[in-house]
């Protein structure tokens, strides 16, 4: 997994943590998440995978895809607007 902290911050009851950005290689199910625990940096809010504290400081898990891109098969053969080669992107900004 490769990463990169975009900010730190502080939760009000002072629970510290940074926002980052996760580049999974492999992509093995619940890879960023295991990673990111055997890192000492468990993702708040994750009941499975992460510390009692973490798990407790959010009341869901602090995971998003901000953007995700796969080859369309149907992209592909009509070469749509919102595509380049049959490979379509969909964004969206973090809710927390």
């Amino acid at each position: 997994t490769r990463w990169r902290v975009l900010d730190r911050s502080q939760l009000a009851d002072g629970t510290r943590f940074a926002r980052v950005t996760l580049l999974p290689v492999t992509g093995r199910a619940h890879q960023l998440r295991l990673h990111m625990r055997h890192a000492g940096w468990p993702l708040l809010g994750d009941e499975l995978h992460g510390t009692d504290e973490a798990a407790a400081a959010f009341p869901r898990l602090c995971l998003h895809a901000s953007s995700l891109s796969f080859k369309h098969p149907a992209a592909q053969r009509t070469g749509g607007t919102d595509c380049t080669d049959g490979v379509v992107t969909v964004s969206s900004d973090a809710p927390f």
